[in-house]
C-alpha cells in the first residue's frame, strides 16, 4: 500500500488543527478575558500566535502553549511588549521552554493573573 504525500500533508494539517482548537478551548476555559467568547473568534488569534512563536524557534507543544498563553493574557502579541522580552524570545541559545516560560511569567506579572 502506498501513501501519497498529499495524504500525509492532510493528516498533518488535521493534527495541527486539532492542537490549535484544543489549546484555544483550554484558554477560553482557564484564562478568562473579555476579548473572545467563542472558539471561532479566538482561533485566528491563537493560530497567529503559534506562527509568531515558530518564527522565534519555539516548536514544542508545551512551549507553544506557554507562548500563546502569554499573548492571550496580554491581549496582544507577547513579542511586541518590550525590547528586552523580544531579545529574550529570539535568543536561540536559550532553551525554547525557558523563553516561553519567561514570556508567560512576564504576562502574568503585567496582567496580575495568578500562576496557572
Amino acid at each position: 500500500m502506498w501513501i501519497r504525500k498529499s495524504q500525509i500533508l492532510a493528516f498533518s494539517e488535521e493534527i495541527k488543527r486539532g492542537f490549535e482548537e484544543d489549546l484555544t478551548r483550554r484558554l477560553l476555559r482557564s484564562r478568562r478575558q473579555d476579548r473572545f467568547t467563542r472558539l471561532d473568534d479566538a482561533l485566528p488569534f491563537v493560530q497567529g500566535e503559534i506562527q509568531r512563536a515558530l518564527l522565534h524557534g519555539i516548536t514544542s507543544e508545551e512551549a507553544l502553549e506557554k507562548y500563546v498563553a502569554a499573548s492571550w493574557l496580554m491581549g496582544a502579541p507577547i513579542d511586541q511588549q518590550s525590547e528586552r522580552l523580544r531579545r529574550l524570545l529570539g535568543d536561540r541559545d536559550l532553551a525554547q521552554y525557558y523563553r516561553a516560560m519567561s514570556a508567560l511569567a512576564y504576562a502574568e506579572e503585567c496582567s496580575g493573573a495568578p500562576d496557572a
